[in-house]
């Protein structure tokens, strides 16, 4: 099941018989102004996922995108963090 941080958190009974992947990743919303850029971030590390009882962790990249090295570059640290800590 993919969920999000709040989500996990607050219904964590929801997820107690359910492999969780969480997405650890977010950007802004089009309510407000933002760069052109990559619109997007960590928001958790791996290991910090794993507290919450998280399976897995899942982030958002976007090869062929005119910024797709930021994407890739944090889909990297997303990496050695879940890499570092046992998690897919």
């Amino acid at each position: 099941m993919l969920g999000i941080w709040r989500l996990a958190r607050t219904a964590a009974g929801m997820f107690a018989q359910a492999e969780l992947v969480l997405r650890v990743d977010g950007g802004t919303t089009d309510l407000g102004g933002h760069s052109a850029n990559d619109m997007t971030g960590l928001l958790h590390r791996a290991e910090a996922a794993l507290t919450i009882g998280a399976d897995a962790v899942a982030a958002m990249a976007y090869p062929g995108s005119p910024d797709e090295h930021v994407s890739l570059l944090r889909l990297a640290e997303l990496c050695r963090s879940a890499s570092g800590s046992g998690s897919p």
